[in-house]
């Protein structure tokens, strides 16, 4: 990757470094406020949370687009996006997530499928709250995970 690939790719993942920032602010503010005996605060959480894992699978597509990631299998293409990030390609990329933070990940991806098709239940708070620690023990684990990949691309 040529440095001014290297730049573009690093600008767009520190911009969406920041929609993340942004996203697990207003969740935690959400999450503030939950109450059993008030829904719409877990259902408020909840959506952030989908949101949260949205955004970590637009920052790993940005890494995808830059380098060589083709997912074949649609059918399974979110599962396999966040296990081809924890691979190191030889001669293209280092690893973009640790084998701890993608397992967060994947439970948060089980979250918003679950979240997204739970049109006929109540949202569990206690559910809700366990995946708000996973995504409150994700995001740290993520930022590092980024700033390692973004360092060893430089050769650093």
């Amino acid at each position: 990757m040529d440095s001014r690939d290297y730049g573009l790719t690093e600008a767009e993942m520190r911009k969406q470094l920041g929609y993340l920032d942004d996203i697990v602010n207003r969740v935690l503010h959400r999450a503030a406020q939950m109450a059993s005996e008030q829904p719409i605060t877990i259902e408020a959480t909840s959506f952030q949370i989908n949101n949260y894992y949205s955004a970590v699978e637009d920052l790993c597509r940005i890494v995808a687009a830059a380098f060589e990631n083709n997912i074949a299998d649609l059918s399974r293409w979110h599962s396999e996006l966040i296990d081809r990030m924890t691979l190191d390609v030889a001669g293209v990329r280092p690893p973009l997530l640790s084998d701890e933070t993608a397992q967060l990940l994947h439970r948060l991806r089980s979250f918003r499928h679950f979240f997204r098709h739970a049109y006929r239940v109540e949202l569990d708070e206690g559910e809700v709250r366990k995946n708000l620690e996973r995504l409150k023990e994700a995001h740290p684990r993520l930022l590092a995970d980024v700033e390692q990949f973004l360092s060893q691309l430089r050769g650093g």
